[in-house]
């Protein structure tokens, strides 16, 4: 059976009491663009909290039902509000919805093979990494709890990611000298493998010391953790600015997914990146991770300028049916 690399197809049903949705993705990039207001948002929501098995209330009050398909087609992702039976197979198992305890067939959030699965072979969560990166930078409601269990910089959301990147670059780390360790003692020259297994670290490092060049900042290679450097001035990753904590967030997240497949979500990139950063966004998250499938929300042109323009979906070209209120 082909592994899930991707989401194949998205199908939301009676949106907002209006709108039904059919979304075929490509494989690589996909460019969810609309005015504000559009649903972009929403849609994304919908799409993570399918998979995860996790919707808040109100999110799940907008719509009847949610189903993701695959990128083998045997394996789908559920979530059904309504009062509608779904023709689900006898194998089916129904998962638990976050915190909210067990549903009801009506209400089933579920995953499996659609063929052929074991009861056993079911899982509560898509064998498949997902990231969502939202953009929206606002303090910290817990910020007083938060203080307890960091170093007492991280006072916002974007803060937060930061500080849990931070621990698994650590952890990347500590993978890539594993494998270092392994590859010399397998006879290979020191060069060849410092090269393959740091090339993908030390691009990260140097795409990053380019886009901040403007601003002189670099990075400190010297640190097990993201340190900088501007002139004599030493720098946290909590000290620079929204646009600059976003898009080590977008970039360093790549990165530690070490070219494993995996679905990233980005939420309006635009709001704190500049239009020259926004720019080469796509590419650069590829470079990190080819094997990457990239979704994005955007209202911004220029996510697309440079050459992306035939992996974006208007949000009136994925709605298949517009019920008359």
């Amino acid at each position: 059976m082909e592994s899930i690399r991707t989401i194949k197809k998205v199908e939301i049903k009676n949106l907002w009491n209006k709108y039904d949705i059919e979304w075929n993705l490509n494989e690589d990039v996909n460019i969810l663009a609309g005015i504000n207001g559009s649903g972009k948002t929403t849609i994304l929501d919908l799409i993570v909290g399918t998979i995860h098995s996790k919707l808040e209330e109100r999110i799940m009050a907008m719509v009847d039902n949610v189903k993701i398909t695959f990128n083998n087609d045997e394996h789908k992702a559920y979530i059904n509000t309504s009062n509608e039976e779904l023709p689900l197979p006898k194998t089916t198992t129904i998962l638990k919805r976050g915190e909210y305890g067990e549903l009801s067939k009506k209400e089933a959030m579920f995953f499996g093979n659609w063929q052929n699965t074991k009861k056993d072979d079911y899982h509560e969560q898509v064998p498949l990494g997902i990231d969502i990166i939202s953009t929206f930078d606002q303090r910290l409601k817990v910020y007083e709890a938060v203080r307890t269990i960091t170093d007492g910089d991280v006072s916002t959301e974007l803060d937060l990611q930061i500080y849990r990147l931070q621990k698994k670059y650590f952890e990347y780390q500590i993978n890539i000298g594993k494998k270092a360790i392994e590859a010399l003692s397998s006879k290979q020259t020191v060069n060849d493998v410092q090269k393959r297994i740091g090339f993908k670290k030390n691009l990260f490092l140097d795409t990053i010391d380019a886009l901040f060049e403007p601003t002189d900042k670099k990075i400190d290679r010297n640190k097990n953790e993201l340190i900088f450097k501007s002139g004599k001035q030493v720098l946290t990753p909590y000290m620079l600015s929204s646009g600059e904590k976003q898009l080590i967030i977008i970039l360093l997240t790549a990165l530690i997914q070490e070219d494993r497949s995996f679905v990233l979500f980005i939420d309006e990139p635009e709001i704190s990146l500049h239009t020259d950063w926004q720019e080469k966004l796509i590419d650069n998250i590829r470079s990190l991770n080819n094997n990457a499938q990239i979704i994005i929300a955007t209202h911004s042109p220029s996510i697309v300028l440079d050459g992306w323009m035939d992996k974006v979906f208007e949000v009136p070209e994925i709605i298949t049916k517009t019920k008359t209120l």
